[in-house]
């Protein structure tokens, strides 16, 4: 008899701001069926709601901080539980500090992590992709005046992340500097060996 999974099997892609983890999630999501999840999506999101979590994340989005640990955790676990168990995510934007680490290992965010992607891309080249995507004008967290104190963020908390799940022997670097497709046969190539395809 099987055992009813009680946790969502998942790929975690890091990199600085600007590196290709949603291009990259949504050819996973598209090509191999993952379910991408978008934190920088959900929080958006969550800002635009008026209480206090809400205002607080606009806050800290608007002026490129971290979000606060519990809106992370508090939009996370309400998105996971929407999703059903037997389809891999592939989660763009968590975790992006040890803390958010601790809570997939200790359970309070529902996901067993069976690889973790660092999209390794040198920070002038995302400075230029963030400037592009910027001319779009969606994200008020991609404005210049927010980008210098995203990046600063950035270095300083997923690599953290990036360092731990190299001492687990999770990690595996991508070269994010090729066209998406190039980026997403490294992944694939990856993926195939440890059967989480």
């Amino acid at each position: 008899m099987t055992q009813t999974p009680t946790t969502h099997e998942a790929v975690v892609l890091l990199g600085l701001p600007g590196s290709g983890k949603g291009t990259l999630a949504r050819l996973m999501e598209r090509r191999l069926g993952y379910r991408h999840v978008d934190m920088g999506r959900l929080l958006r999101r969550r800002a635009e709601v008026d209480d206090p979590i809400g205002r607080r994340i606009a806050i800290a989005q608007a002026r490129g901080l971290m979000v606060p640990k519990e809106a992370v955790l508090e939009a996370l676990v309400a998105h996971l539980a929407q999703l059903p168990l037997n389809v891999p995510l592939v989660l763009d934007g968590f975790p992006r500090t040890t803390v958010q680490v601790a809570a997939s290992d200790d359970g309070r965010v529902p996901v067993e992590v069976t690889v973790a992607f660092w999209l390794d891309v040198p920070e002038e080249v995302v400075r230029g992709r963030i400037r592009a995507r910027a001319r779009g004008g969606r994200r008020i967290d991609d404005r210049s005046d927010v980008l210098d104190a995203r990046l600063s963020v950035a270095n300083d908390t997923v690599e953290a992340v990036r360092a731990l799940y190299e001492r687990r022997g999770m990690l595996e670097v991508l070269d994010g500097r090729p066209a998406p497709e190039a980026v997403f046969a490294q992944a694939v190539e990856r993926l195939e060996p440890i059967g989480v395809l």
